[in-house]
C-alpha cells in the first residue's frame, strides 16, 4: 500500500517531508552526494483517506463475482469478504498506528502482532476453523478475524520502507543495505523459531505469527536485492515495464485480478478444473497470464 521507488536522478532531488510516501516526484538516490539529508527513524506515513478506493472495489467484487460465476473460496476470507476490505481497514489502521519515528512503528507492528497471535492461541485460530456460519460475523470470520495480523505487515513494512528515503551521503546507502540485511537474517530465524515453538505453520488465512514473518523476510530480501543493484549499477535504467507498474500499482493490481476471474471463467465453461490443471496446461495458463499482463502494463492499457 506504500510505494517505494528507488530511481537515479538525473538532478539533485527535492527534500522529503517526513509525513509523506516517496514517489517519482522525490526521487531516491544510492550515489547522489547532493541527495537530502533524511533521518533514518522518518516513516513513510499515509493518510487513512489513502484507503479510500478499497472499499468500492470490494463491494464490485462480491457483487460480481455470483453474476460471473467467478469461484471463490469461502474459507480463504468468508463469505461476503475478500481482499479489498482488508487491504481498507489494514491501510487505515496502520495509519493511524504509524509514527515519524520508523522505529516506534515497528515495534507497533511487533507488538500488533504479538497480541494477534496471542488471540489466535486462546481460542480465535479454533473459533476461524471450526465455527459454523451462523451470522454476519461468523459469516466472514477468516476476513475479520485476520485483520490484525495484516495490520501488523503494513507497520512492517512502513517502518522497512523508511530506510529507502534520501540520504545525505553516497556511503550511507551501504549502511541501509547493512540494516536492510540484519532485518531479514532477523525475521527469517524469527519466523523459522516462530513456527518451531507455536508448532502452527504459516497460514494466510489467519496472518498468523510464521505467516507474517516469513512475508516479512520475503519483502526484506527483494528490498536488499534491488537496493544493492542500484549501488552496484547506479546508471542502469529500470525496464520501463517495471516503472510503469510502480506508477499505476492498483491498476496493474486489479487488471491482474480480472484476469484471475477470466480464466476461471474461461475453463469453468470448458468443464476443465484449474485446481487439478497438468504442469503443462498450468504453465501454458501462467504464460500467457504474464503476457497479457505485460504487455498491458507496458503499454498503460491499465
Amino acid at each position: 500500500t506504500s510505494q517505494i521507488r528507488v530511481v537515479v536522478p538525473t538532478e539533485a532531488p527535492e527534500p522529503v517531508s517526513p509525513r509523506r510516501t516517496p514517489t517519482a516526484a522525490a526521487p531516491v538516490s544510492p550515489t547522489s552526494a547532493e541527495s537530502p539529508q533524511t533521518d533514518v527513524g522518518q516513516s513513510t506515513h499515509t493518510s487513512p483517506a489513502d484507503a479510500q478506493p478499497f472499499p468500492r472495489r470490494g463491494s464490485w467484487r462480491d457483487e460480481s463475482s455470483p453474476s460471473s460465476r467467478n469461484s471463490k473460496l469461502q474459507s480463504e476470507y468468508g463469505v461476503h469478504w475478500n481482499f479489498f476490505f482488508t487491504l481498507a481497514l489494514a491501510q487505515m489502521a496502520g495509519s493511524m498506528l504509524s509514527a515519524a519515528d520508523a522505529r516506534v512503528t515497528a515495534l507497533r507492528g511487533a507488538l500488533t502482532l504479538s497480541a494477534h497471535q496471542l488471540a489466535l492461541n486462546s481460542g480465535l485460530g479454533e473459533w476461524v476453523r471450526t465455527a459454523p456460519r451462523i451470522n454476519l460475523l461468523s459469516a466472514n470470520k477468516e476476513g475479520v478475524s485476520s485483520l490484525s495480523g495484516y495490520g501488523a505487515l503494513y507497520l512492517f513494512g512502513d517502518a522497512a520502507g523508511a530506510l529507502l528515503l534520501p540520504k545525505p551521503h553516497a556511503h550511507h546507502w551501504w549502511h541501509a543495505l547493512a540494516q536492510l540485511l540484519g532485518i531479514d537474517l532477523f525475521l527469517w530465524i524469527a519466523a523459522s523459531l516462530s513456527e518451531h515453538f507455536l508448532a502452527e505453520a504459516a497460514s494466510r488465512q489467519l496472518c498468523n505469527m510464521p505467516y507474517a514473518l516469513w512475508v516479512s523476510a520475503q519483502f526484506v530480501l527483494v528490498l536488499c536485492v534491488c537496493l544493492l543493484g542500484c549501488i552496484m549499477w547506479p546508471q542502469a535504467r529500470t525496464p520501463p515495464v517495471l516503472d510503469r507498474i510502480a506508477k499505476r500499482p492498483l491498476a496493474t493490481f486489479l487488471l491482474a485480478n480480472l484476469l484471475t476471474g477470466a480464466v476461471n471463467l474461461v475453463f469453468s465453461n470448458l468443464s476443465i478444473s484449474t485446481m487439478h490443471a497438468s504442469h503443462a496446461l498450468a504453465s501454458a495458463i501462467l504464460m500467457v497470464y504474464m503476457g497479457v499482463l505485460v504487455v498491458c502494463a507496458h503499454f498503460q492499457l491499465t
